[in-house]
């Protein structure tokens, strides 16, 4: 994650605005020539399919998960230079914090035109609570974002000779230093205090099988019992249980509960991986969770479902996106392992896949 501007000191308070690709972490990657080659070949007849979809239909769905924006970026082509990004002034003083995603256009020439803005949400607090957050008031953090992206350029990119276009979407993240936690009890704000208390007493001494005494009659009236269900199911083994609470906890709150959210998604990928329900392992995956694992700096369970999702990915023929999950574990999240096994395990896993993947 690139930050764009940081430690400015305004009332006291130490500010960070910073954006990211969507798709994409910033790191190069080293390619063997085999790689390069693969790579290569595929380039022309995935910018004919881009053509005919992200280009033509001009949408952040048409364009997401394409293959020729991956590409580049494993070859290393097409490279940004990010403007600079400012947090609004008057919301320094407010104290807000804001999270805004906008989809643009790369000419041929490497310019960025702005097309739409996919989310603008602003508020006090923790970016990943976002209590009492809302998108009718975030025009100055919209402005911003849109100035940074306007003195934004890339690298023009070109395919069997001719010069060529893309449409990438960036989130840009509006800051306070100390605003966030990730504090776990932080993340259930919304239940009552006494169902807290109540819940906190439990899991220090319950047995799994107590909890969901416990916690399934309590579903009906808050989705974080599902999860604490989920939980308890799959310390006793019972993964169809475990999935089916994961999953019903998922859909009633998808990404509202940040850190319950993504450790459900890291569970899920693992179980369902160990079904070979690879499909489903695709499904659960998305962007949130690779933010998540470099946000958190890994956390070797999480690392090892990230493995996996790529590894189903390769197993349903999505070959390229596979192979950006394989070198991003490679060239960026190694880093974050806690033990030399686990790093070793990661490594040989990725290199082995990327292997069999082009030949």
């Amino acid at each position: 994650m690139e930050r764009i501007s940081l430690n400015k000191r305004s009332s006291n308070r130490i500010i960070q605005a910073f954006s990211l690709a969507l798709l994409f972490t910033s790191s190069s990657i080293l390619l063997s020539d085999d790689l390069e080659n693969f790579l290569d070949q595929r380039k022309h007849s995935a910018y004919e399919s881009y053509e005919n979809t992200c280009l033509k239909l001009q949408t952040w769905d048409a364009c997401n998960e394409t293959e020729f924006p991956a590409i580049l970026k494993l070859l290393d082509e097409g490279k940004e230079t990010r403007g600079p990004l400012k947090y609004p002034k008057q919301e320094v003083t407010r104290g807000r914090n804001a999270i805004v995603e906008l989809f643009f256009l790369i000419n041929e020439e490497g310019n960025t035109e702005y097309l739409s803005t996919l989310k603008s949400v602003c508020g006090f607090g923790d970016i990943y609570l976002q209590t009492d957050w809302g998108s009718t008031d975030c025009d100055s953090f919209v402005r911003a974002a849109k100035s940074s992206l306007e003195e934004s350029s890339y690298a023009p990119v070109t395919i069997s000779g001719n010069p060529g276009r893309r449409m990438l979407a960036r989130r840009f993240s509006f800051v306070i230093e100390d605003s966030n936690s990730r504090e776990i009890r932080k993340q259930i704000l919304d239940l009552d205090k006494g169902e807290l208390r109540a819940l906190n007493k439990l899991l220090k001494k319950a047995t799994p099988q107590e909890i969901i005494e416990f916690a399934k009659p309590k579903t009906s009236s808050h989705p974080i019992y599902f999860y604490y269900l989920a939980q308890s199911f799959d310390q006793l083994g019972n993964s169809t249980e475990a999935i089916k609470s994961y999953k019903e906890f998922l859909s009633k709150t998808e990404d509202k509960y940040y850190f319950f959210a993504n450790n459900t998604k890291s569970r899920l990928i693992t179980l369902l991986y160990f079904q070979e329900r690879h499909q489903e392992v695709s499904d659960i995956y998305d962007d949130e969770f690779r933010l998540y694992i470099k946000f958190m700096q890994g956390e070797d369970q999480h690392l090892f479902a990230y493995l996996l999702a790529a590894s189903s990915r390769a197993i349903l023929g999505e070959e390229i996106q596979a192979l950006k999950m394989f070198s991003d574990l490679k060239n960026d999240f190694l880093n974050f392992t806690k033990t030399e096994s686990t790093r070793q395990t990661l490594l040989e896993n990725s290199n082995a896949n990327i292997v069999a993947i082009i030949n």
